[in-house]
């Protein structure tokens, strides 16, 4: 899923499938509502054509906004999206040279458009029900910021970690009020009991690719944040997952070799 997510974000024809849930319902019925959508060649793109005896079309610069709509009846949101766009070469058919290979034959030129903005935010994964909610607000924020700014979005993907390295008691703070960094704060994990403990390869992942975008000269790539994302999904659900009250029911009758007690079901509901 987060591959799809990726390629309509590094760019997308008019004509592609939405890939992306629907913010309101959560389901993937999101659709490019055509009698929105308006793109217009942007000033200097005019002028540059303008100018200039030579030109290519692939020059051309453009920005764009439109609605997706929710066409699940029960919900109908709509999502504002805009960016910018171009023309690009696509060969559309291709023949065989003397050798037997294939070499393109036909073309054409297809306007391609670059996402920069949508509104409400998309998510790009589901973020588990009983993640904190200062955590869940930061991740929120990473995912507002990912077409336009993924080395942001990384740093706020860190800036949750760093929360919740909090959230699980492990100090941010020295006895003469200076704050450790959080590389530190990871490997001062050392209590097994901590359930951080055993995650503290995950944290210093997030970690890096943060700290990557928080320098000017390293640009964070898409695929790099999205690295970052499937890191923090696996985190939150080892430590904030549903019970699995399957494999909970199993473990009780087998400890006990017997059916389950109205004791029994009342913890496993609790």
């Amino acid at each position: 899923m987060m591959e799809s997510y990726k390629k309509f974000l590094k760019s997308f024809h008019k004509e592609d499938d939405i890939p992306f849930n629907c913010p309101e319902c959560n389901k993937p019925t999101l659709s490019l509502d055509e009698t929105t959508w308006l793109q217009k060649e942007q000033v200097s793109s005019v002028l540059e054509r303008e100018q200039n005896d030579f030109y290519e079309v692939e020059w051309v610069k453009y920005t764009y906004t439109g609605t997706l709509k929710c066409l699940n009846p029960k919900c109908g949101e709509i999502v504002i999206t805009s960016g910018s766009g171009s023309v690009v070469e696509e060969y559309t058919d291709y023949c065989l040279d003397e050798d037997g290979y294939p070499v393109p034959y036909e073309r054409e030129y297809r306007d391609i458009f670059f996402p920069k903005y949508f509104y409400p935010t998309l998510s790009f994964f589901n973020i588990p029900n009983g993640t904190p909610e200062d955590i869940k607000s930061t991740i929120i924020e990473a995912f507002s910021l990912t077409p336009n700014s993924p080395s942001a979005a990384a740093n706020k993907i860190r800036v949750a970690v760093e929360i919740l390295a909090t959230e699980f008691g492990v100090l941010s703070k020295r006895p003469n009020g200076s704050f450790i960094p959080l590389d530190q704060r990871i490997r001062n994990i050392t209590d097994h009991g901590n359930r951080l403990y055993e995650h503290k390869d995950l944290m210093l992942a997030i970690k890096y690719i943060g700290n990557a975008g928080s320098h000017e000269e390293d640009v964070i790539s898409l695929d790099e944040l999205f690295d970052s994302f499937q890191i923090i999904e696996e985190l939150l659900k080892s430590l904030y997952a549903e019970k699995n009250m399957v494999r909970e029911i199993v473990k009780i009758i087998n400890d006990t070799k017997a059916p389950l007690t109205r004791t029994h079901r009342r913890s496993i509901k609790s």
